[in-house]
């Protein structure tokens, strides 16, 4: 099963990514320089990822329209700077 997951920026500054799990929606947000400043969980109870998304930004006060969706591409190099972050830091 391929897990689903999108990747976001607010404001050129803050990421949002979250990943499809089998009972909920997981979801960090990072700041630009790929540290983490929050994380949360949302119950799938019927919902889509999008639907998901859209509730994530009601929690955090965001509206979704200040959301940018990345390529699969440019959240991919978000993803590889996060990695490369966490494994600098775990050395």
């Amino acid at each position: 099963m391929k897990l689903e997951h999108k990747a976001y920026i607010i404001n050129h500054r803050t990421y949002l990514y979250i990943m499809d799990f089998e009972d909920s929606f997981d979801y960090s947000f990072y700041n630009d320089h790929y540290l983490v400043m929050n994380t949360g969980s949302i119950p799938k109870d019927g919902h889509t990822l999008d639907q998901a998304v859209r509730l994530i930004c009601s929690r955090h006060y965001l509206k979704p329209e200040e959301l940018y969706e990345l390529s699969e591409a440019e959240m991919e190099e978000m993803i590889d700077h996060i990695d490369d972050y966490e494994q600098v830091n775990v050395l």
